[in-house]
Formats: C-alpha cells, structure tokens, sequence
C-alpha cells in the first residue's frame, strides 16, 4: 500500500486525512489553474464596477444593483 502522508503517485484513497494531488495538464482545457467561487466573484465585480449586475421588476418598476 502507497503511504498517504506523502501522496505521491497517489490517485485514489480511502483515508480521509490523505491528501491527493490536483492533476494538471501542461495545456489546453485541464491546464488552467484552479479557483474558488469567492475569487470568481470578485475579480467579475473589479472588472465590471459600476456596470449593472442584477435588474428586477417590482410594480411596473425597474430596479438595478451594480456589482459595487
């Protein structure tokens, strides 16, 4: 059995403290580094600044709310 402490070659485990490497490729689509969806966010809102994000109508009413 692979020692999970170093995870190393280690594809698949059944020990849930093991920590498994995130496989990346050189190029193409699985070569993008990974994120989180806070970090989506606020990159979208920097670049989008005052730019509506969001409209709703209520009672013949339009409301906007900006990313900011």
């Amino acid at each position: 059995m692979q020692d999970p402490s170093d995870a190393k070659n280690l594809h698949w485990t059944t020990n849930i403290n093991a920590e498994l490497p995130i496989k990346m490729r050189k190029q193409g689509p699985g070569s993008e580094q990974p994120t989180i969806l806070p970090v989506v966010f606020r990159d979208t809102a920097k670049k989008q600044d005052t730019k509506e994000a969001m409209f709703i109508e209520r009672k013949g009413r339009v409301l906007t709310w900006t990313w900011y």
